[in-house]
């Protein structure tokens, strides 16, 4: 009578041969993480399109880039993740920040706001001039005091 274990096959050769294919895979992978990438390449990991990637690069918002001898653009592992950390602060400091609401304003309001405006803007030109017009001059305690000589009785 045999035992199952006689009869398996050796499966340590097999398992060798598959370790040594996960290094050599891991090897590559991790390669391919620290190259460079052409902008086409860094959008599609970056699930962005390409105008919104030069969009972000005229607001000056982009990954930092490098040029090769060929002309091509690059974009390196530091500077994507130097990006994606800006990019995380970012998202960090809108949602600490008060967030204001737009307000579509019908023609009404509108035309409410801008009598307000008005009103407002006329105050403060009349407020400014009505301080103008109450500060005493360089002159004006000569005039008091002729004034007051000539109220005064002899």
């Amino acid at each position: 009578m045999s035992t199952p274990h006689h009869n398996a096959p050796d499966l340590a050769a097999e398992v060798s041969a598959l370790k040594r294919l996960v290094r050599r895979l891991l090897r590559i992978v991790e390669s391919d993480a620290e190259r460079s990438q052409k902008i086409r390449e860094f959008c599609s990991s970056e699930r962005i399109s390409p105008a919104f990637y030069y969009e972000l690069q005229k607001q000056g918002r982009g990954p930092r880039t490098m040029r090769h001898g060929d002309g091509c653009v690059r974009i390196r592992p530091e500077a994507r993740r130097d990006w994606r950390r800006d990019r995380e602060r970012e998202t960090t400091q809108a949602k600490n920040e008060p967030k204001l609401e737009k307000v579509m304003l019908g023609p009404k309001a509108v035309e409410h706001t801008e009598r307000s405006l008005s009103k407002i803007i006329a105050q403060g030109i009349n407020e400014a001039a009505a301080e103008r017009d109450h500060r005493p001059h360089a002159n004006s305690d000569k005039r008091v005091t002729k004034a007051t000589a000539a109220e005064a009785p002899s």
